[in-house]
């Protein structure tokens, strides 16, 4: 009798977690939920401040990540560049992996769980679509038809969809703004020459 019951028990435990609702999160799922997406985010923010700090110790300032290389070589000497390029490299293998892993595991989590949003995980705001902006382009089309389906879901805004979606498809003319009902706006690229 008591094997039954434990049977029961336990398909009654199988049949809830195939069913479970990715609309609601339990309290557990929420805390792990927001210790996993905080843990990836710090990742993700500490070796992207790397840059920062190679910039700093190679005497070039702030303003000077991001621009080509080019740029910071007119800044360096001849014989200081070729140290701040292998540098720089380095940290890019190592992002380029940070990258990797913490946008698989996001989609995996939003695949189970449904995208981690400010409001589900009762945070003011969440961290988790910024992870999925720094997404490679080999995670592109996941990365794309998840959004897509989480916002028709009503898991994720307009905003952020398209946010996400300008960021995984090249960044290409102007990042979209958000409107106050977390609608997604469009700018018109500004003109150079009528200026």
């Amino acid at each position: 009798m008591k094997l039954k019951s434990l049977f029961y028990i336990i398909l009654a435990i199988t049949i809830f977690n195939c069913t479970k609702d990715k609309n609601n999160l339990t309290d557990v799922d929420r805390v792990f939920l927001n210790k996993t997406v905080d843990s990836i985010f710090e990742l993700d923010q500490n070796t992207r401040l790397t840059f920062n700090i190679i910039d700093k110790k190679f005497g070039l300032n702030r303003n000077t990540f991001g621009k080509s290389e080019g740029f910071k070589r007119q800044y360096l000497d001849s014989l200081t560049y070729p140290l701040y390029k292998k540098s720089v490299d380095s940290i890019w293998s190592i992002l380029k992996v940070n990258d990797s892993l913490n946008t698989k595991l996001l989609i995996d989590i939003t695949k189970k769980y449904g995208f981690p949003n400010n409001k589900r995980l009762g945070v003011a705001q969440s961290k988790a679509y910024k992870i999925f902006s720094h997404a490679p382009r080999f995670y592109s089309k996941d990365v794309e038809n998840l959004v897509i389906e989480e916002h028709k879901a009503g898991r994720m805004i307009e905003f952020k969809k398209e946010y996400i979606l300008w960021h995984v498809n090249g960044r290409n003319g102007n990042p979209p703004m958000s409107g106050h009902r977390g609608e997604a706006i469009w700018q018109e690229p500004l003109d150079r020459n009528n200026r």
